[in-house]
């Protein structure tokens, strides 16, 4: 099991981590409703309603935790997408009084309009579809060095990867710039090691962690020597090192600056939202789910409860500001959604562990995931059928800590003798019937 000897959560730590963050999900669409504008399809930056106009940056990050957390139908927004995506394309791309067309609005505009575009039926106008065009060339020029930055600032690890997830999402960067990116995220990663270790006061490992996702993605993990993979591993270590007691970490750098606001900084929940994505890093995540369990437990001591019943969180970069903006908001709840898929993926190795069965991860799904097994494992209470409540609790008995294996198979074959069939066709060690998830790995 991938770092199952270092984390410490036993299988009760993460059903009740599971359960903690469905229950946060629950208020998913209601709380980012509050700052849903209906007349111009956009999200507030903050609860505004004196202001009537989209934040592009705000709205983008709703939109994309929305879409990402599979909840863009439960809200006031799902028949709006078009209006959504027009507005995104047909305004100025300008953000807090920076200048127009900069590489931060830009890349959340077509990142956005990009995820918008699958909820929308009819074809977009040669208009939309030009601005489209003109977006990923600005994003093309402004990473066409391997970095970004902005106003004048040191390259931005966090600018890099935002300029290149995007272009990566659509296919849109060529061999000769993914390399660049990667050399200088490489030596970025180096440096940032060497302050951190030399405990610099312009060490910053916000910039460290969006290095670690940059050389994760985008380098061929064929052509990564055995020195950088040792490197990477450091990296995260010292990564989740640096956490703070109440699950946060130390302040980033400035990335830049906003005209009458004040410098932008990054924010934890962004980040890890960008690690918990990253696939190149899924594996090795988790044996930092208690570092993880800490940032999530965390949210009850920093909640907002919004008049509507929603929770709300702030993003505490500008203390001028009061109130909680809605793109901070919408992170936390993204995060809780990446944060449940990677405990129930430990919670698969930990139930596959216990019936001493081979666990293959699943692949990317080569079909229509409701057509397997409707009836069974997304039954629901009232509707549950015998077998699926039978089969519900055989589950429930055989990972209890307190079976031994060699009851476990007692109960297999009881289970036979009384139903004619083994459980998930499963045999004794060895047997091949114990393979049985990989013809359902497509799906």
């Amino acid at each position: 099991m991938p770092g199952n000897e270092i984390s410490s959560l036993d299988f009760a730590e993460l059903e009740r981590l599971r359960r903690f963050l469905v229950a946060k999900l629950e208020k998913h669409a209601s709380s980012l409703a509050y700052y849903y504008g209906d007349s111009f399809a956009g999200f507030y930056h903050k609860h505004e309603k004196d202001k009537p106009r989209m934040s592009k940056s705000s709205t983008s990050t709703c939109v994309l935790s929305l879409i990402h957390a599979g909840k863009w139908e439960s809200g006031p927004w799902k028949e709006k997408a078009i209006e959504t995506l027009r507005v995104f394309l047909t305004e100025r791309w300008q953000s807090a009084g920076l200048k127009t067309n900069n590489p931060f609005t830009v890349a959340f505009v077509l990142e956005a309009a990009d995820a918008l575009i699958q909820f929308i039926t009819s074809p977009i106008s040669p208009q939309l579809r030009r601005r489209v065009v003109q977006a990923e060339r600005l994003l093309k020029t402004a990473i066409n060095a391997g970095s970004v930055s902005l106003l004048g600032y040191p390259p931005s690890a966090y600018l890099t990867q935002l300029v290149t997830r995007v272009l990566a999402g659509r296919k849109a960067i060529d061999s000769t710039t993914r390399g660049k990116i990667a050399e200088w995220a490489w030596q970025e990663l180096d440096h940032q090691l060497a302050l951190l270790h030399a405990d610099s006061k312009n060490a910053d490992v916000f910039q460290l962690a969006y290095c670690i996702i940059l050389v994760s993605d985008v380098g061929d993990p064929g052509e990564v020597t055995p020195e950088q993979s040792l490197i990477l591993l450091t990296a995260l270590d010292l990564f989740f090192e640096k956490q703070l007691s109440d699950g946060s970490w130390p302040r980033s750098r400035p990335l830049f600056h906003y005209p009458g606001v004040g410098s932008a900084y990054c924010y934890e929940y962004e980040l890890l939202v960008q690690i918990l994505q990253s696939k190149s890093l899924q594996s090795r995540l988790l044996k930092y789910l208690p570092k993880l369990r800490l940032s999530a437990l965390y949210l009850d001591e920093t909640a907002y409860f919004l008049p509507n019943g929603g929770l709300a969180w702030t993003s505490g970069l500008h203390p001028q500001l009061k109130g909680p903006e809605s793109w901070s908001t919408a992170s936390v709840f993204h995060f809780a959604h990446q944060l449940e898929r990677l405990t129930a993926e430990q919670i698969r190795w930990v139930i596959f562990e216990e019936l001493d069965i081979v666990y293959d991860p699943p692949s990317e799904a080569k079909t229509d995931p409701n057509l397997f097994a409707s009836k069974f494992l997304d039954c629901r209470s009232g509707t549950t059928t015998t077998s699926c409540r039978c089969e519900i609790r055989f589950i429930e008995n055989s990972c209890s800590r307190s079976q031994t294996r060699q009851e476990v198979w007692q109960m297999e074959g009881r289970w036979q003798r009384t139903h004619q069939c083994p459980p998930f066709s499963l045999g004794p060690p060895g047997h091949p019937r114990r393979n049985w998830q990989k013809p359902y790995q497509n799906i």
